[in-house]
């Protein structure tokens, strides 16, 4: 569970009637590993008080209108509280576990004064076996305006040390010894695996970029499950819109493109007679 404290001064200009946030259903870890990950809303306040909000799609997410649009807002300061429950934020490695969290995200148009983020740990753990440390910057930057310590057992508090410029941000890692948060299991990794390849072909990312897209999302969950049907079921799917985007190419005399595709095909079947007759 996160709870996101926002504190805001408004003068009427760019902050008019409230505030938004967007939320990735996608990411990349520092290891190259992509996660598909859900979020539940649990509660959205402002000063304290439930507030209008409402939700838009992105092609990453969503996107958290917190506000009245037929409300303006008083030049003042204002504080937001966004509760929500997620999925998937654990790396669990040979060695260790790992969180890896970007606490502010990078998309605000706004100077950030002061970022602080506690992470509570379900069991206290001896800060010998536990290391920590983040980055501050824009996305991909190793910065580091910040401090970290210890508060007790199992609560570890980061902070900048200066303001943030508009579209920096600040991204934590804390690691622990295996066994304190339970590993998902075998089910659970395939249920994940499996949407996390229908995403992947809703957004034609059949065969790349390498380590982000369907065929090989799916060839992880035939490893776990080599009998697995619906891993089978999303392998024909694949295929057949490789199959349709060739087609679509073809039509358009765009001949290396179609031939690319009928080949990515062949690629995940490579007794497909339908698409070898193609090329």
């Amino acid at each position: 569970i996160v709870i996101e404290t926002i504190k805001v001064h408004s003068e009427g200009l760019q902050i008019k009637r409230g505030i938004y946030r967007d939320l990735p259903f996608n990411y990349r870890d520092m290891y190259g590993n992509d996660y598909n990950i859900k979020f539940e809303l649990l509660e959205i306040l402002r000063d304290g008080r439930q507030t209008d909000y409402r939700i838009e799609s992105l092609s990453n997410g969503i996107r958290i209108y917190i506000g009245n649009k037929n409300s303006y807002l008083k030049p003042g300061d204002y504080t937001y509280t966004i509760k929500y429950k997620t999925n998937r934020q654990i790396g669990f490695f040979d060695n260790f576990d790992e969180l890896y969290w970007n606490v502010t995200g990078n998309g605000w148009g706004f100077q950030i004064e002061k970022a602080t983020t506690k992470v509570v740990l379900p069991e206290a753990v001896n800060s010998t076996y536990l290391k920590y440390y983040a980055n501050t910057g824009i996305q991909g930057s190793n910065g580091s305006n910040y401090f970290a310590k210890m508060l007790n057992s199992t609560t570890l508090l980061f902070e900048t040390t200066s303001r943030l410029q508009p579209h920096e941000g600040l991204t934590i890692a804390v690691e622990w010894p295996k066994g304190i948060i339970a590993e998902p299991t075998t089910e659970q990794n395939i249920e994940q695996l499996l949407t996390t390849a229908k995403t992947y072909i809703a957004k034609n990312k059949l065969t790349t970029p390498p380590g982000s897209n369907a065929y090989e999302t799916v060839k992880q969950i035939l490893i776990l499950d080599r009998e697995n049907y619906q891993a089978k079921n999303l392998l024909i799917k694949i295929t057949d819109k490789c199959e349709k985007i060739g087609d679509e190419y073809f039509s358009k005399k765009d001949y290396s493109k179609a031939i690319e595709y009928y080949q990515k095909g062949i690629l995940i079947d490579n007794n497909n007679d339908i698409l070898k007759n193609k090329l």
